[in-house]
């Protein structure tokens, strides 16, 4: 019956014997396996658009009020692993999207195909999925994941359990050419994302030299943060001499013997840099630039300044305490995630203290700098002004 109060479409398309759907459906449903039979027997890949088309043309399937329900099907369903999407060049080499965006001019290429995980094959891999819980299954509980384990991973063997709907559902993960391994692996310790050591060798932040990815080498999560204060004889007494000098070299050694792992030296010559530009300590080089590579460290000499301004006051009794000297670049990054950061420590009531330092040993803030500078504070604080009759 139709109710004359109501759109007659809204009427038809809430009917089931309509079969009218204009929300996207699950990605399961338009596998091997779900309800529309979309594939045949033995099929390991289709056409993107023969997919998208079956909708239209065959009349026991839904009939999608929106096409683009049926593209965010599939685009969504690659983003959650469950398939494969790949195109092919006109060299017959391929393309593949996995577990990562895709744009709409790539979703339009004719060539494009949807393919089952457990029979295809990646040409690359982005760096973001090898950090730990991003896959399922990739990382152990604790500790490292030894390549080879990441080898094993992307075999096109493994097959994962992830948990959807409240019921773990098997998901097979794709192989991975070894050489596009080799390259994610790369490209994440390089942009910091992950830390690598083989024996004595430990890079974070930097290339990875040929050689260093063997069956040997372990990955790990970025290495727990240097505070400007930890590189001092204070905190890390074997690594300076009673005279207050040491080596880069030396201290990157004793860091690491405290550690007990080796210590990647990006990570220290960043926080040397860190507490010379905090007025902590002094660095001479012999012959080098600053900052040099591992290899040149022994040549970088460190001296504790004579007259460091005062560490920050220990935190009153309950309360934990972090501090970083920042670079420009980092206050803009800091400035993206403080409100998330105060919001997800808002129980614990935070409190987030700046400071403004500048070197007046070998130039004088001149009146008008001074003035420009603290019209910008003003716009922060009204009552926050650098005075340059203040020295630290």
């Amino acid at each position: 019956t139709v109710d004359p109060r109501r759109p007659l479409f809204e009427q038809v398309k809430q009917d089931e014997r309509s079969r009218i759907q204009d929300t996207a459906v699950s990605a399961e449903a338009i596998l091997p396996g779900g309800p529309y039979a979309l594939w045949k027997e033995g099929d390991t890949a289709r056409r993107l658009k023969d997919l998208v088309g079956a909708f239209a043309d065959v009349p026991a399937l839904p009939k999608m009020l929106r096409v683009q329900g049926v593209w965010d099907t599939i685009r969504q369903g690659m983003f959650e692993g469950f398939l494969v999407l790949r195109a092919w060049r006109p060299d017959r080499s391929s393309r593949t999207w996995w577990r990562e965006l895709i744009r709409e001019e790539d979703l339009a290429d004719p060539t494009l195909e949807v393919v089952l995980p457990e029979t295809a094959e990646l040409d690359h891999l982005t760096d973001e999925l090898l950090t730990p819980g991003r896959l399922p299954g990739l990382w152990p509980d604790t500790g490292p994941l030894a390549l080879e384990g990441l080898h094993r991973y992307f075999s096109g063997e493994t097959v994962v359990e992830v948990l959807r709907n409240g019921y773990a559902e098997p998901v097979p993960v794709p192989r991975v050419r070894e050489e596009a391994l080799a390259h994610a692996v790369e490209q994440a310790v390089e942009h910091g994302k992950l830390w690598v050591v083989n024996g004595v060798v430990s890079l974070w932040g930097e290339p990875v030299p040929a050689g260093v990815l063997t069956s040997t080498a372990q990955l790990n999560s970025p290495p727990e943060p240097l505070g400007v204060f930890d590189v001092l004889p204070e905190r890390v007494p074997e690594g300076w001499a009673t005279d207050g000098r040491t080596t880069a070299l030396a201290l990157s050694v004793a860091i690491s013997n405290l550690r007990g792992v080796p210590v990647p030296w990006q990570l220290v010559s960043r926080t040397v840099t860190e507490a010379r530009n905090a007025g902590l300590i002094t660095v001479d080089t012999e012959g080098v630039s600053w900052p040099c590579n591992s290899f040149e460290s022994d040549k970088v000499h460190l001296i504790v300044s004579t007259n460091p301004p005062p560490p920050p006051p220990p935190p009153p009794g309950g309360r934990l305490r972090t501090e970083r000297v920042l670079k420009p670049a980092q206050i803009q990054n800091f400035a993206e995630i403080v409100g998330e950061l105060v919001q997800t420590l808002q129980p614990l009531s935070p409190a987030i203290q700046v400071a403004v330092e500048i070197d007046t040993r070998n130039k004088v803030l001149d009146a008008e700098t001074e003035a420009k500078v603290n019209a910008l504070l003003k716009m922060v604080d009204g009552s926050w002004a650098m005075d340059a009759k203040e020295r630290s």
